[in-house]
């Protein structure tokens, strides 16, 4: 039987740019490649960091939409996380409904230093990763995800810095949602994205949209590895260069 992960992604660090997403068409190659580093690899694993570029880890996603919970924050923050978790409800085809505290699998939280302290010393997953975040001036967000044994997340949290400035948080929810959904790794891409290791994108991009369109494609499952969903991903990749050439027409 296959083990459960519990995965780690986005550390964003004090250099991430500001900018806004980018537009434009679709390369099929490109996005592919880029699914395939970003869906099949992981920032960390249980036990610590990986390697540079990830660790190997099977296609991971939420089987069935998860209740959320926000916590903390701004009212200006709570708009932001709504009005990302809807446009995820169109990529996605999940629907998220809002939870109590600890009852959501999927926690947004707006954490402030002492906060953030008291996570790390109760957590009984990545406490060191918690602390570094905790510790860390330069260590913005994170995000967190455990699945069950077929690979579907059960459980996935995403950790901000409530003293960050209103740029930095919109940047990183960005991010870290997109992560909680099943793209936990941050690796050089392609395609313009915020998931690039170089962080030049701070908004999603229409690759970042078009890579969570994909990730829940119904041909894809999760558990895959990269070598069973390859030849899928090519050719959803292929369609979705098409329907954007097109304006959107199949």
């Amino acid at each position: 039987m296959r083990a459960a992960l519990v995965l780690a992604a986005g550390l964003a660090l004090s250099g991430c740019a500001a900018t806004r997403g980018a537009g434009g068409g679709l390369d099929a190659e490109a996005l592919a490649a880029d699914f395939l580093t970003l869906a099949f690899r992981a920032e960390a694993l249980e036990g610590g960091r990986a390697p540079p570029g990830g660790a190997p880890a099977p296609l991971t996603r939420w089987a069935s939409p998860p209740g959320f919970a926000l916590e903390g924050g701004t009212p200006e923050d709570r708009a932001e996380a709504l009005r990302l978790l809807g446009r995820l409800e169109t990529l996605t085809g999940l629907r998220f409904a809002e939870r109590e505290g600890e009852g959501a699998a999927l926690r947004i939280r707006f954490l402030d230093p002492e906060a953030r302290r008291r996570d790390a010393l109760r957590a009984r997953d990545f406490r060191a990763l918690r602390r570094l975040w905790a510790e860390d001036s330069g260590v913005f967000c994170l995000a967190l995800g455990e699945t069950d044994e077929a690979g579907a997340l059960v459980r996935a949290e995403v950790l901000l810095k409530a003293e960050a400035g209103p740029a930095r948080r919109r940047s990183c929810l960005a991010e870290e949602l997109g992560q909680a959904m099943g793209l936990f790794n941050d690796a050089a891409t392609r395609g313009p994205s915020v998931f690039d290791d170089d962080d030049r994108h701070a908004f999603w991009t229409a690759q970042d949209e078009a890579l969570l369109r994909l990730l829940y494609d119904p041909r894809l499952t999760p558990g895959m590895s990269a070598e069973e969903a390859a030849p899928l991903v090519r050719e959803i990749a292929k369609e979705a260069a098409r329907r954007a050439a097109g304006g959107g027409r199949p």
